[in-house]
């Protein structure tokens, strides 16, 4: 009876989420800079830039708004550029376009396949052993040599196999061994995954280790769907393109040949070509609709008759294919990111599953507030299968695997998460120091694995947009000055993350103003975006260092928030966080405290005294840090103004004394003042300007060009004001603009 139950609530989940989706404003995604990057076999492939890098679902059903509607799919979201799969063979597309979402496809198509596995009997006896794995556990567990060889025999004995891995812990190096062993073993396996990069870096693990044990072959092993990664195009045969053009060859030539016909014909005709060439693209596209059928159906047949298919959740939901097979092993990648309905799906695919995650780090996002939502969508599998209420009170499950030895993160770093994170469960690699040092010698703070910067008293006040995310300019360029140090020092790759989507898309517009290092790779994003990433280097912005910490850090997953944000770091970890607001407004339980209490336990936190020694490393020509109250270079800046001098000035607030003796000792042309404040002593060398939305700190800029940020304030503590001069219009139009201060 309980399975009826299920299947209910699932179907009840689903609309209540379909719902909230629905109702959510989706005014559409800005694309520019289109292109086709291949259009045959009925389908056309296209990528367009996109101005900020957005947490965008893979596998979406979306409509591309341009010249005509197009439905198609969103592929990826990779490096500001979006891959999209269009429905039908294009000729080309419009260089610009809106793109709406349509997620609540995926939910409609999830809720038919559910519809599905609850009349087949078999289906619901495998969904109930993956989600309720209390059966007896069936492996030799006398025979385990490795924990690999455990995970292999509990794959084969056993109905349902949960693997918990930890960051660093190898969860992708295990499980494309196991999928090896089992194929070499002669069992068939499908390898899930929820996303199109988790998926293609598992199967080049695969491949790359059959090469290595020279039992690679070109036949039986695939990555189905969209491969994002170009790295798997050199594996010869894991492409079903690569075998169908090696086994049907004469196919394939056709396809290319009138593929390249009717672009001649289409040529002809938009020139005004020969009377007849309509009628001879008619026939031309008869033939190769056949031709299509025909590929699309060998394609179909390839997959049905492949030993290992790797591909992802949505489109093992989507696609008629997968629906059929009956594979020995289904192998789930990031299960902790997926719905327990999808899990549910994935099961009846298969005679055993083995579901692989991490259930501390962030689960599913989910719209909807209904109680069914929040029971089966926003909590992951493993918490319905009774392994986190097992691991938490420290007791085995027979059905649980652990990865306890993690290889990622220097034990400076990895010491919080394994304490106050996964309670001891996970240890370091004794290699792990000697290949993490390097990282740590980087600047800034040199030999330092983490650093906190304590930004108490930094000034400036932290800024929200109308939907409520949250920005902070001064640590942005704290942050970029400290990204381009370690660039400078010899870093590889650096992560910028914060809990904001805002100060996440101010960042990526900083980055293409200053960052100039092609050697060393950098990415800017919410925290939720970079799950799944690492960087040598991580900054972790909090953003809200002047205001009561955002629901994020207070909310039932902080704990999953600050475990992905320390994880992502190999070898140097720096957080930007507000001591005394982190600590007033939370519990010492929480982990953002705790995080700031281990960094002060390692003496690892640097005031406002050793910022400023810090930032004065030299890192970019356009950026420089300077003490208050009244810099030299800004007496100078005033001194050669010859353009305008622009003041932006809050209500209530005024400047110190010194900055306003230096004005008007040197000025020489009048200050323009925005806003709603003014300047004692100043009136008559002043003229008003109206602002379209009252300013909220000082702000001044010379000649358009020279952006003072953090003046002091009257009556402030001036020893250790923080100020930045940007020499850039770009940031200064930038920053005017993400202010709305027109």
């Amino acid at each position: 009876m309980f399975m009826n139950e299920w299947f209910s609530q699932w179907q009840t989940a689903l609309q209540a989420e379909i719902t909230a989706v629905k109702s959510r404003s989706n005014h559409g995604i800005r694309l520019q800079q289109g292109r086709i990057v291949f259009s045959q076999n009925g389908q056309t492939i296209a990528q367009y830039s996109i101005d900020h890098n957005n947490k965008l679902p893979e596998g979406v059903p979306i409509t591309l708004h341009c010249t005509a509607h197009i439905r198609g799919t969103l592929l990826s979201v990779t490096n500001m550029n979006v891959i999209l799969d269009l429905d039908g063979e294009l000729e080309e597309i419009d260089e610009r376009a809106l793109m709406t979402l349509e997620p609540w496809r995926l939910l409609e198509k999830l809720g038919d396949t559910l519809v599905e596995a609850e009349e087949d009997t078999h289906k619901r006896q495998r969904i109930i052993r993956t989600i309720i794995p209390n059966q007896p556990d069936f492996h030799p567990a006398d025979k385990t040599t490795s924990t690999l060889h455990e995970l292999f025999l509990r794959s084969l004995y056993n109905h349902a196999t949960y693997l918990w891995g930890p960051p660093g812990t190898g969860k992708t190096y295990t499980l494309a061994r196991l999928a090896a062993a089992l194929y070499l073993k002669g069992k068939k396996v499908l390898l899930l995954s929820h996303s199109n990069a988790a998926i293609d870096v598992l199967m080049l693990e695969l491949a790359e280790f059959l090469e290595g044990k020279g039992k690679w072959t070109e036949e039986g092993i695939i990555r189905y769907g969209f491969a994002a990664n170009p790295s798997l195009g050199k594996i010869n045969g894991l492409l079903p393109e690569d075998q169908l053009i090696m086994n049907y060859p004469d196919l394939a030539e056709k396809i290319q040949k009138g593929t390249s016909r009717r672009k001649r014909l289409t040529g002809r005709l938009g020139k005004r070509g020969k009377s007849d060439d309509l009628g001879k693209l008619n026939q031309l596209e008869e033939k190769m609709a056949l031709l299509k059928m025909k590929w699309n159906e060998k394609e179909r047949e390839l997959v049905a008759a492949s030993n290992v298919i790797g591909t992802t959740l949505t489109k093992a939901m989507l696609d008629q294919t997968i629906h059929k097979l009956d594979v020995d092993v289904v192998i789930i990648d990031e299960a902790s990111m997926a719905y327990v309905p999808q899990i549910a799906f994935a099961a009846t695919l298969g005679q055993h599953t083995v579901v692989c995650g991490d259930f501390k780090q962030l689960p599913a996002v989910t719209t909807s507030f209904h109680p069914l939502v929040k029971k089966w969508m926003a909590q992951d599998v493993f918490h319905h299968a009774g392994i986190v209420s097992s691991v938490n009170s420290h007791k085995s499950h027979q059905h649980l695997v652990i990865l306890n030895e993690q290889r990622r993160m220097h034990p400076a770093i990895s010491s919080f998460t394994n304490q106050f994170i996964y309670d001891g469960y996970v240890r370091d690699h004794h290699s792990v120091l000697k290949e993490r040092e390097a990282i740590a010698a980087y600047s800034p703070f040199p030999g330092d694995a983490i650093k906190m910067i304590n930004t108490r008293g930094l000034g400036m006040s932290t800024l929200q947009e109308s939907n409520g995310s949250r920005f902070h300019i001064l640590s942005s360029l704290i942050s970029i000055t400290f990204m381009l140090q370690a660039a400078k020092s010899g870093a590889k790759s650096i992560g910028y993350i914060t809990p904001y989507r805002a100060q996440a898309k101010w960042m990526e517009g900083m980055l293409a103003i200053f960052w100039e290092d092609e050697n060393c790779s950098v990415e800017s994003a919410t925290i939720h975006r970079f799950q799944g990433s690492e960087s040598d280097i991580i900054l972790f912005d909090t953003v809200d260092h002047d205001c009561m910490p955002g629901r994020l850090f207070s909310g039932a997953n902080h704990r999953g928030l600050v475990n992905v944000a320390v994880t992502r770091a190999r070898g140097k970890f720096i957080h930007l966080q507000n001591e005394e607001v982190f600590s007033r407004h939370l519990t010492t339980s929480n982990a953002m405290v705790q995080l700031q209490n281990h960094s002060a336990n390692l003496g690892a936190i640097a005031s406002l005294n050793r910022l400023s020694h810090e930032l004065g490393r030299k890192a970019h020509k356009q950026i420089s840090w300077h003490t208050g109250p009244v810099p030299e270079r800004l007496i100078k800046d005033l001194t050669l103004a010859k353009g305008s001098i622009k003041l932006y000035m809050p209500k209530n607030i005024l400047l110190h004394p010194s900055i306003i003796t230096s004005l008007r000792s040197v000025m020489k042309i009048p200050i323009k003042l925005y806003g709603l404040g003014s300047i004692a002593g100043l009136e008559g060398n002043v003229i008003e300007a109206n602002l379209q939305k009252p300013c909220t700190f000082p702000l001044l800029i010379i000649d358009d060009q020279a952006t003072w940020i953090n003046l002091p304030y009257a009556r402030s503590d001036t020893s250790n004001a923080t100020i930045a001069r940007v020499l850039s219009k770009q940031f200064k139009k930038r920053l005017i603009r993400q202010l709305e201060w027109t």
